[in-house]
């Protein structure tokens, strides 16, 4: 289905719902013994566990009915805008961005990656949804030389490390891993962080020229080998992140003082990923009884 105008309002309210519930911790605090407390708004429980279950949703519809699969997108949309105004906001207010960034591509990138139609109609359908994908991952890869060049010393305690989980535990703060990121940054920066808004635009302008047209609006994905083979990519992509960004948090101690997933900013993110699979369930269903 199309992103409506009244799906757009449902977007809006949902995304300002996340990013202005107030929240216990308004940063990634580390204090001079070296604790870290956590920012719940940017990767509390219920925050993660939407990622997941929205990765798990997304696995199932391209597996079984890869129609829905811009289900997910719009609801990946949704958290991971909310979660971007977290983070941003939190690099003015000095929490700890070495924490922060690795997580943030972990949980709104990672777990969503192959979520792309397999066909020219999908894309004409589907462009508004990707394109908004393609300005989000924009602007991780604009900000990335500012966090490896300046920003991994905003919020740290002289004397603390903090370690990034990839395979193994590895410090940020070593040279050889410093340089290897700045480089990369720098990379990504000129070439996906100024490609991406371009075909952003490409793939918004599609699904504007496209809009109304019924054979695109009634354009049904039939469950096909390219999209089996992108939800098994997911699959296995999605299991690592989501090992990763456990024992990254694991592995610096990082807790979340008065923090319930109760919390509304928590609970909010959590209801969406819980109907989004939901919908995955009933769907992947109806299409094995069809």
């Amino acid at each position: 289905m199309p992103l409506r105008l009244e799906n757009l309002k449902s977007t809006l309210i949902l995304t300002l719902l996340l990013s202005l519930s107030p929240s216990a911790l308004a940063a990634t605090i580390q204090t001079p013994k070296c604790e870290i407390f956590g920012d719940p708004d940017v990767y509390g429980v219920g925050i993660r566990w939407s990622f997941y279950l929205q990765w798990g949703a997304l696995v199932i519809f391209l597996l079984a009915c890869p129609r829905n699969a811009d289900i997910c997108r719009v609801a990946t949309s949704i958290t991971t805008i909310a979660v971007y105004a977290n983070t941003f906001r939190n690099m003015r207010e000095g929490s700890l961005v070495a924490v922060e960034f690795p997580l943030l591509w972990y949980m709104t990138s990672s777990l969503s990656v192959y979520n792309w139609p397999v066909s020219r109609e999908g894309f004409k359908k589907n462009g508004g949804s990707l394109a908004i994908v393609l300005l989000i991952w924009s602007m991780y890869y604009l900000a990335s030389p500012w966090v490896f060049f300046k920003g991994l010393e905003v919020g740290r305690e002289p004397g603390c490390q903090i370690k990034y989980f990839l395979f193994a535990p590895i410090n940020v703060y070593a040279r050889g891993f410093r340089i290897f990121m700045k480089v990369s940054s720098v990379i990504g920066a000129v070439l996906f962080g100024g490609i991406a808004p371009i075909g952003a635009l490409y793939l918004g302008g599609l699904w504007i020229q496209n809009w109304g047209e019924r054979d695109i609006e009634t354009y049904q994905q039939d469950p096909n080998p390219y999209s089996a083979v992108l939800g098994f990519l997911q699959l296995t992509t999605g299991a690592i992140t989501i090992a990763f960004t456990e024992m990254t948090l694991k592995t610096n101690n990082i807790t979340f003082p008065d923090t319930k997933i109760t919390n509304s900013g928590q609970l909010i993110a959590l209801l969406i990923g819980i109907f989004t699979f939901s919908a995955s369930l009933v769907s992947a269903i109806r299409a094995l009884v069809t």
